[in-house]
């Protein structure tokens, strides 16, 4: 289940090796699963198709015909039943809630009629987030089928343009960043995250930001329009090696973190946003990753393994007019996040809207 996706989207098969002694409850197409353990994740999601669940997510289904099974779940979606799931949580490092202390969670119940109606136009939003997500996967496998036609040759099985060190492409040499002690105080070093890096960008927001103390080092450490950070460490090691590219400067200006390796690429060179997209490329992240080192748990890679990395650069021509594609598919991407988020967001303030405590409200 993924936090607020109504949807199953990912599953496995019954004799796939995933199944654990605890994957022992039943579910069938109508039921409600709900994530018992951390439940500020907001796991909720209606089956479509029966399947096996581990004891941790609870199997619920209407006992009677004035709740519909699709209206249950929304109703599990707002912001006071989240709420409420979270104060009756017990624990801290993995905190979970008993099923007794959902039970007696209180809501408005419309007529079936009115139940059908809120789903529907809540069911039109979050359709409308998925197809643009859709939409965006597909414009991804796009931008992967260009690349690899530009510089992979299947018939052989080989790069089919020179592989040039990463080194050798950069003004200057890879850098790791700076981190200060954290800080509750706004008026310190605006740093990021790990997260600023996904999706191939670094993004500095209100979702990636984090306050250090004052640091006299900070301004050799502010990113600036253009500039690359590739993931130097994580525990997940298809992250480790990623690259995000700054398109502007973040504004307040901000620094990176040591767990993020900064480099500056020479323009006259290659382009930095299409050596951000040669360097995500499946084939080309794999042989970095093949650098990385473990350390508890930790996987890593540094300036050295960085350096020495190599990127598969097209000619002059050709790599112009891969870049002129490659920008044309990211205006699209972002579009259709832009249109997700909006829809998503949308789902959201009519569900708040008509599933109000104090009675439920016409759409």
């Amino acid at each position: 289940m993924d936090t607020d996706d109504l949807r199953l989207q990912r599953w496995g098969d019954v004799d796939d090796g995933y199944l654990g002694p605890a994957f022992h409850m039943r579910f069938k197409p109508g039921q409600v699963l709900y994530g018992s353990r951390r439940t500020y994740l907001r796991k909720v999601a209606i089956a479509d198709f029966e399947g096996i669940c581990a004891n941790t997510t609870f199997v619920l289904e209407p006992s009677s015909a004035d709740l519909l099974p699709e209206f249950l779940p929304q109703v599990m979606s707002t912001e006071r039943f989240h709420d409420h799931s979270v104060q009756q949580s017990k624990g801290s490092v993995n905190p979970y809630i008993n099923f007794r202390d959902l039970t007696w969670f209180e809501f408005a119940l419309p007529p079936a009629k009115h139940q059908w109606s809120i789903v529907k136009v809540l069911e039109c939003a979050r359709q409308a987030a998925h197809e643009a997500a859709q939409v965006r996967t597909a414009l991804e496998s796009l931008k992967d089928a260009l690349i690899d036609d530009a510089t992979w040759d299947s018939s052989c099985g080989r790069w089919s343009v020179p592989l040039v060190r990463v080194g050798d492409l950069l003004d200057g040499t890879p850098r790791n960043g700076l981190s200060p002690k954290a800080s509750s105080e706004p008026d310190g070093v605006r740093s990021v995250t790990l997260s600023a890096v996904r999706d191939g960008r670094f993004t500095a927001d209100e979702d990636t930001e984090k306050w250090c103390e004052p640091s006299s080092k900070a301004p050799e450490f502010r990113v600036d329009a253009g500039d690359v950070f590739i993931v130097r460490g994580n525990g997940n090691r298809s992250l480790v090696g990623r690259a995000g590219l700054a398109l502007v400067k973040p504004e307040p200006a901000c620094i990176y973190p040591d767990l993020l390796i900064r480099l500056r690429f020479d323009e006259l060179r290659i382009d930095p946003f299409l050596a951000t997209a040669l360097w995500n490329f499946r084939r080309v992240h794999r042989r970095l990753l093949g650098r990385a080192k473990s350390s508890n748990g930790i996987y890593k890679v540094n300036g050295k393994d960085i350096s020495s990395h190599e990127l598969p650069v097209p000619p002059a021509a050709e790599s112009r007019a891969l870049l002129t594609r490659l920008r044309a598919i990211d205006e699209l991407q972002t579009l259709c996040k832009v249109h997700a988020v909006a829809a998503g967001k949308l789902m959201s303030a009519l569900r708040e809207k008509v599933l109000r405590p104090d009675g439920v409200h016409d759409v």
